[in-house]
């Protein structure tokens, strides 16, 4: 799996259990990535391993992961935006969809 997938994954999850918004912060490697995020207290020790579990849980999943390049202009009009719905190439944060 890709560093940034991963970085994809614990995103998604944070924002759906916690509504906290996306990492402020992020330094992607191959052997170790870290995501900062804004939260007004100290997850408990319940809540890591649930967020754990659900980021390994996706990962288990093997969902299909790609790459593609194209210009800027066409990335803006092409991309399936979470709140319009348009039509086109899926948001990189849409992978629970399939789940």
């Amino acid at each position: 799996m890709h560093a940034l997938s991963g970085s994809i994954f614990s995103n998604q999850t944070m924002v759906r259990m916690f509504d906290c918004g996306r990492a402020i912060s992020a330094h992607i490697e191959k052997k170790k990535s870290k995501c900062d995020y804004s939260f007004s207290r100290a997850l408990t020790s319940e809540e890591l391993s649930e967020i754990e579990r659900r980021v390994n849980e996706t990962i288990a999943a093997d969902l299909p992961i790609g790459e593609s390049f194209m210009e800027r202009t066409e990335a803006q009009n092409d991309l399936i935006s979470p709140t319009s719905g348009r039509s086109g190439r899926e948001h990189p944060t849409d992978y629970d969809r399939r789940l």
